[in-house]
């Protein structure tokens, strides 16, 4: 079994890589493309009609995957004030407590951010 959740681990930090690689090229490519949108306002007096709406949706696909990753890597923001004064043993128990209830959160949360996605996945582009 162990060995099974291992294998699990070596998978899911491979994804992780990925996917911050992907985080790193999606902020560079928000930078380029506000960039040009500052450049074609300032330079040529006629800003670009898209670069505003694709900088907006690659910020939204960053802060999902960057939670993922924060997520992963355990360097999400917490409250560590009282958890921080109990024992290490203690400590981890309420860690675990609360990815627990996070988790399960996120799971009675699903069906209705699943109903909401396809109402608005029906919605055009500004642009």
């Amino acid at each position: 079994m162990k060995q099974f959740i291992n294998q699990i681990n070596k998978w899911y930090d491979k994804f992780n890589k990925l996917n911050e690689w992907v985080i790193i090229f999606l902020m560079s490519a928000m930078c380029v493309d506000l960039l040009a949108q500052v450049g074609a306002r300032y330079l040529f007096q006629h800003p670009l009609t898209w670069s505003e709406e694709l900088a907006r949706y690659m910020f939204v696909w960053i802060a999902l995957l960057g939670s993922a990753w924060c997520g992963r890597s355990h360097i999400h923001v917490r409250m560590t004030v009282v958890t921080g004064m109990l024992p290490k043993s203690v400590e981890r128990i309420v860690q675990i407590i609360v990815s627990i209830t996070i988790a399960a959160t996120c799971f009675i949360l699903l069906p209705n951010a699943y109903k909401i996605f396809l109402s608005q996945s029906k919605l055009k582009a500004v642009t």
